[in-house]
């Protein structure tokens, strides 16, 4: 983290002069977990990573645009990581969570299933370049960019969110359990991104930006096994003032 900030401070003096923007960035996102090896004693619930999850992180904009095509960004902001369990046909006294009890359901009808949507939240840094790409036939209005950086947060909270489907345990068909969760996150996540921007000028003094974005975890995100990687394809929407 010291060395981050320190990068931060060197770069942002380097680009005092520079045109100086501040804007908001949303960023709904797909995540993808992949499990990696873990011991057979292991239970083979985070072997059913079978669909992806879905959740929006967002952060404060800063720009600094180096010249004519290059610039860089700094993003503070919330990130997410989510990974989805699904268990499938269930029956009667199968346990879902260590932290809810079996269920009691002996209904034939609907199949039984559970969605347990685990959650790692995090509070942090993006740093991103961007070199604007020369485009015939483009409006003056209208440029891309592409780019990349790197992304550090540090992790804030995390808890699973249980969602069942065709009973209820306790009358409710969602539960949250914020502790003993099953699984242990590590308390940092560092990424690297690649991003793909259109942006359009509204008038002189703001932008309004939509694109594409890729995080690929550098370090598992768990403590202990097993260890989750979450690959996140992710859409950028935003707005930038000039300042």
């Amino acid at each position: 983290m010291k060395l981050i900030l320190t990068c931060l401070t060197i770069l942002l003096f380097a680009t005092t002069r520079a045109q100086l923007s501040i804007g908001v960035i949303v960023e709904p996102a797909m995540n993808i977990g992949t499990v990696g090896s873990q011991p057979e004693a292991l239970s083979d619930s985070f072997t059913r990573l079978k669909k992806p999850d879905f959740n929006t992180s967002f952060g404060i904009e800063i720009k600094n645009q180096i010249d004519r095509y290059a610039s860089f960004s700094v993003i503070p902001g919330y990130y997410q990581t989510n990974f989805l369990i699904v268990k499938e046909d269930l029956q009667y006294l199968d346990f879902i969570h260590p932290e809810l009890r079996a269920i009691r359901d002996q209904s034939q009808g609907a199949q039984k299933n559970a969605y347990l949507h685990y959650r790692q939240k995090y509070i942090g840094l993006q740093l991103l370049f961007a070199q604007k790409l020369q485009i015939q036939g483009l409006p003056n209005s209208t440029f891309f960019e592409l780019g990349g950086g790197l992304g550090a947060h540090y992790l804030v909270g995390n808890d699973v969110k249980i969602r069942t489907e065709g009973f209820a345990i306790d009358q409710q068909y969602i539960h949250v359990i914020s502790q003993n969760t099953g699984f242990n996150p590590s308390n940092f996540s560092v990424n690297a991104i690649g991003h793909a921007d259109l942006n359009y000028q509204l008038d002189p003094s703001t932008f309004i930006i939509a694109g594409l974005k890729l995080n690929i975890p550098m370090v598992g995100n768990a403590n202990l096994d097993p260890q989750i990687r979450v690959y996140m394809p992710t859409l950028r929407f935003g707005i930038r003032f000039l300042l």
